[in-house]
């Protein structure tokens, strides 16, 4: 397998180089989004039944969870393999992708960087703590592009391509805003802040998820996960900084 620096040098010759009801369940503060979106869901609202729930088989795989196998405790790693966690989420991004073209696939990909940089990092400093010294960006898109996206015991119809979802500007500059007003309080966390974020900016937050409709999701969960994600993510982004 290509993730083996063993492989012959030959070996890729021929390869090319949401918001529903509430926020969550312990809080019941945050404002009915089904009222923006509307309740007539057996008529608008689009199921995400792309999400695939096949079971990785990691068994005699080097893309397996894990540091490798060694001899001893005092062995070098020399197979370094991503989380049982990261490559689930690796593998669904792969299948969904599968029948995209090359440049399809790169335009998506960098998507799913954007929106999953929080798990991304978290794999990249694992992996440096385990001794890694490769390009582990280039590690990830080659699991998904030449492995993962291959991985099949049938053959499957072509998965329709995931449109990503698009916040707007004015959104993302007031998550900032409100991160970078209470980051430093002693009780803060991305979780409470998010909840007083959607406390605060109702207006706004109504006309994101309007605006998330327009692009044909309808999905009040779909939209929910977004934003809370993406409050997420933009807290990482400036505590980075």
């Amino acid at each position: 397998m290509y993730l083996n620096s063993n492989q012959p040098n030959n070996y890729h010759s021929n390869h090319d180089s949401h918001y529903g009801s509430t926020v969550d369940k312990d809080n019941n503060n945050i404002y009915n989004y089904d009222d923006i979106i509307g309740t007539d869901n057996n008529d608008t609202r689009r199921r995400t039944d792309f999400v695939l729930q096949e079971n990785i088989s990691t068994k005699n795989s080097d893309c397996s969870s894990g540091q490798g196998l060694v001899t001893n405790k005092n062995s070098l790693i020399y197979r370094f393999k991503f989380t049982e966690e990261f490559m689930q989420e690796l593998y669904t991004f792969s299948k969904i992708h599968q029948y995209d073209n090359r440049e399809d696939f790169k335009e998506s990909w960098t998507s799913w960087m954007n929106d999953n940089n929080v798990l991304i990092s978290s794999e990249q400093e694992r992996m440096i703590s385990l001794g890694y010294h490769g390009d582990i960006l280039e590690k990830m898109y080659k699991s998904a592009r030449y492995y993962f996206r291959k991985k099949t015991v049938e053959k499957k119809e072509p998965v329709k391509r995931r449109n990503y979802l698009s916040v707007s500007k004015e959104l993302l500059d007031s998550m900032d805003d409100h991160i970078r007003t209470h980051m430093f309080e002693s009780t803060y966390q991305p979780k409470t802040g998010f909840e007083l974020f959607c406390n605060e900016t109702k207006e706004i937050l109504k006309t994101a998820v309007v605006k998330i409709c327009e692009q044909g999701i309808t999905d009040s969960q779909m939209i929910q996960e977004k934003i809370k994600k993406t409050y997420k993510n933009r807290y990482f982004v400036i505590v980075k900084k």
